[in-house]
């Protein structure tokens, strides 16, 4: 804006200059026609004036006095036209300056649409948190504001997936697992005091049994609506197979983190896929109690297929960790 205001007083400054140049030029053609017109007509020198009584000197000067006014004044124009363009140059570079502040700002305003696009997406995701609610006893506003807290949390892990499986080494991928752990610990505490200690306990007892509602979901989702079991009885199957889970992960450790080549090895697939397979058999002995038999049955193809596919992943890894 300043470099607009000094354009503006440059342009007025310079007409101004010019109208007085334009005149004062006029003025000097005049006279200095007048003054040729005098010199051409012989003065009548008298007896009393010799021509030694005559001094062009002041003439001169007069003159002299004239010419250095127009120097004076083409000095000033040579010296208001410097300064436009000085001031030309400062809003040209002005408007550039704002131009990329405005891409960056568009770029900025993209890139924080696109983010806020994917944590939309994840919301919707954790619609199977959705049953959360009643036990939270929150409002719509409040549990969708806390959804859109887990889907932040899941967008930031998501980001350190990728290099993680570019990583070239053990240490740039311990570094990322380091970079999750801080942003599980920093949603954690944000999740607490939103919250509160005691609605936190009931969302993590919830969250620790998300593979079992999981798979129990999925397979809900296969069958009539009228054949679905209640959701006490859901709630119920779902506990049993998490003991079940969670004792023999005790006995056999937790799962291994198959982005380190260090802990992926054909002899720890070995080991993933023997304790996998004591899990779903706790599975489907909790599901036999509750489920009819067609749906344990449909259950058990369910869980095979998933089985298949996470011992794929494993050794697809391992492949592409050794090529």
């Amino acid at each position: 804006m300043t470099a607009k205001i000094l354009f503006v007083k440059t342009i007025y400054s310079i007409a101004g200059l010019l109208i007085m140049a334009s005149i004062g030029f006029n003025i000097y053609q005049y006279q200095r026609n007048n003054k040729l017109s005098q010199i051409s007509v012989p003065k009548k020198i008298t007896k009393n004036k010799s021509t030694r009584d005559y001094d062009p000197v002041p003439e001169f000067r007069e003159e002299k006095n004239k010419t250095g006014g127009i120097d004076k004044l083409v000095s000033n124009l040579n010296a208001a036209e410097e300064e436009l363009n000085i001031a030309s140059k400062k809003l040209s570079e002005e408007l550039t300056q704002k131009a990329e502040f405005r891409k960056a700002d568009d770029k900025l305003g993209k890139s924080r649409i696109v983010k806020k696009t994917q944590v939309e997406t994840l919301k919707s995701i954790l619609n199977s948190y959705d049953p959360l609610k009643e036990k939270l006893d929150m409002s719509k506003e409040e549990f969708d504001a806390f959804k859109g807290i887990l889907a932040e949390r899941m967008d930031e892990i998501q980001d350190t997936i990728l290099p993680n499986i570019n990583a070239a080494s053990d240490e740039e991928k311990a570094d990322m697992n380091m970079k999750r752990t801080e942003i599980n610990n920093r949603y954690w505490e944000k999740i607490n005091n939103f919250l509160g200690e005691e609605k936190s306990r009931i969302y993590l007892s919830y969250q620790q049994r998300e593979p079992e509602r999981s798979s129990i979901n999925a397979l809900m989702e296969m069958v009539p609506p009228e054949s679905r079991i209640s959701e006490e009885k859901t709630e119920s199957l779902i506990d049993s197979m998490y003991d079940a889970r969670k004792a023999i992960y005790d006995e056999m450790g937790p799962d291994i983190n198959i982005y380190s080549s260090s802990e992926l090895t054909e002899e720890s697939i070995i080991h993933e896929m023997e304790k996998t397979n004591r899990v779903h058999d706790k599975y489907l002995e909790a599901s036999r109690s509750i489920l009819p038999a067609e749906q344990v049955e449909l259950y058990e193809a369910y869980l095979n297929k998933l089985r298949d596919f996470s011992e794929s992943m494993m050794k697809t890894r391992i492949f592409m960790n050794n090529n």
